[in-house]
């Protein structure tokens, strides 16, 4: 990508932190089953219902089809 910076992050991945930036996207992380479920901070996810999405996941497995997310 022409003109983007482009840092190596944790586990191998690379980051085009003028992407991240134009998206308002100042931090990110891994977060634990347990810290998804109990979040009510000011953090926005993507998607917006990931804890919900994450929940219903570990408790019927994955979808026998492919399922949009959206934000």
């Amino acid at each position: 990508m022409t003109g983007s910076r482009l840092r190596p992050a944790a586990r191998g991945l690379v980051v085009d932190a003028d992407a991240l930036a134009a998206e308002s996207i100042t931090c990110f992380r891994w977060w634990t089953s347990a810290e998804l479920a109990a979040h009510d901070g000011p953090e926005v996810f993507g998607p917006r219902d990931l804890p919900a999405l994450f929940a219903e996941l570990l408790r019927d497995g994955a979808p026998a089809v492919p399922r949009a997310l959206g934000l």
